[in-house]
């Protein structure tokens, strides 16, 4: 029955990503480029795992036993909390500035070296800024409370 659950939604996922690859193939190239960056890898990752799936299971990973649930609530409760603050981020502040923020308040949380989370803050900045702006064009619209305070 597992299976079967796993195969449907993975095919799901499938269709998902063959509509959204099939929608984007007559417009304009600078508009498609990024929805058929996401969707014909995404298809592919979930054909091979719709065929993985449907020929038997892989032997899943040991549960670690070692951490008291409570423990592991707290743990998806704080991850939870990163993704959400992030998205927060984002609305607030802009792709530009949010993601290499994130990087470095989650490195330095995580007790990181300040070079080092300045390092990837800045690869983080240069990743997006360079994919993202100047290679696909797409436009980064300044978060919200940039745009109120008149910095972008």
């Amino acid at each position: 029955m597992r299976r079967g659950v796993e195969v449907a939604f993975v095919a799901f996922l499938a269709v998902v990503f063959a509509w959204a690859a099939w929608e984007a193939r007559d417009w304009a190239d600078n508009v498609r480029t990024f929805p058929l960056a996401v969707a014909i890898p995404g298809l592919a990752l979930a054909l091979v795992q719709v065929v993985s799936s449907a020929r038997g299971r892989a032997p899943e990973a040991p549960v670690d036993e070692t951490l008291a649930p409570d423990e592991r609530l707290r743990r998806s409760a704080q991850i939870a909390g990163w993704i959400g603050g992030m998205f927060v981020a984002v609305l607030l502040l802009g792709f530009l500035v949010a993601v290499p923020l994130g990087a470095f308040a989650y490195l330095r949380a995580a007790r990181e070296r300040w070079l080092s989370s300045v390092a990837i803050a800045v690869l983080c900045w240069a990743f997006v800024y360079g994919i993202f702006d100047r290679v696909l064009h797409v436009p980064l619209p300044p978060g919200e409370l940039l745009k109120a305070l008149g910095v972008s």
